[in-house]
């Protein structure tokens, strides 16, 4: 993550996702490259590489060069509730 950007390494958000499906008990039928087109197609990609026509960008993580998939955080977690969101409990 940075700031509000969340980027992924697509064949283990895949693997992430197969789990997810299997434990819940629905399949992923789809492909790891249809996986990123319908994320594409949904508008949930926050970038794409346009001039290497891809659907994920490079990124120097860690000191190396990945192509990455990249959301916006909260497209994959929840916001966090603001402290005075937060329920103490019944008001006196």
């Amino acid at each position: 993550m940075d700031g509000d950007d969340l980027y992924l390494e697509p064949a283990a958000f895949y693997r992430l996702v197969q789990v997810a499906g299997r434990d819940s008990g629905e399949g992923l039928p789809a492909s790891l490259q249809i996986l990123k087109k319908r994320l594409h197609e949904k508008g949930l990609l926050a970038s794409v590489d346009g001039k290497r026509q891809t659907l994920t960008v490079r990124r120097t993580i860690a000191g190396c060069s990945k192509d990455v998939l990249h959301l916006f955080r909260r497209t994959v977690l929840p916001d966090e509730p603001e402290e005075s969101d937060i329920d103490n409990g019944p008001e006196e």
